[in-house]
């Protein structure tokens, strides 16, 4: 396959057919570094630098020493270092959005330079004590598992029962069902306790 014609194609913006991809693919995860580049590069000119399909492909060919890719991933990466700063600066201004955003980008590692559970855990709880629900959730989650820090089971189930008493209902509802699981099955420390897990269990029904 003539990689290069395919770059001018994506370059032009011309659609190209499912089955032509289908290939690439193969061969990219055969290790073939122009189609992992190529197929980064498709991800990238489709969705932008942030794209996780993106980097990770074109990191996959720059490890592999395609020169392209890692002049491509250079560039990235600036851009990327610059957009994390400029996110950890609202941050620490105490902008619990920002801080939400920060701690769930340390715990995915979306864009590629690294995940940090530690310091995500840390975001989540500014977070959480500013009402962002999600990040009640998610810190909930953290400390009932163990991630970024030592279990802390009651303080766990505090924040996840705050998410479920919020006031956004998609939130409410899933973390609801989460504590009628833990209750109904008595895991992550907790005793089996019917009564609490009906509570939770008709609170996410009715929703």
């Amino acid at each position: 396959m003539e990689f290069s014609l395919l770059k001018q194609r994506i370059d032009q913006g011309e659609r190209i057919k499912g089955d032509i991809w289908t290939n690439v693919d193969r061969e990219a995860r055969q290790g073939d570094r122009e189609a992992q580049f190529i197929l980064g590069y498709r991800w990238y000119r489709q969705h932008g630098p942030a794209y996780k399909k993106a980097v990770d492909w074109l990191r996959k060919a720059a490890t592999a020493g395609h020169l392209e890719a890692v002049q491509l991933v250079a560039e990235i990466d600036e851009g990327l270092n610059l957009s994390r700063r400029l996110l950890q600066e609202h941050a620490e201004a105490g902008e619990s959005s920002a801080q939400l955003e920060m701690a769930t980008l340390l715990a995915t590692n979306s864009d590629g330079l690294g995940q940090d559970l530690e310091q995500s855990r840390r975001w989540y709880f500014l977070a959480a004590e500013q009402n962002e629900q999600t990040a009640q959730y998610n810190l909930g989650l953290m400390l009932l598992r163990g991630e970024g820090g030592p279990v802390h089971t009651p303080e766990g189930i505090g924040w996840l029962e705050k998410a479920a008493s919020g006031t956004n209902p998609e939130v409410s509802v899933e973390t609801a069902g989460v504590l009628a699981d833990l209750y109904e099955a008595g895991a992550s420390g907790l005793p089996s306790d019917p009564e609490r897990a009906s509570f939770w269990r008709n609170k996410a029904e009715q929703g």
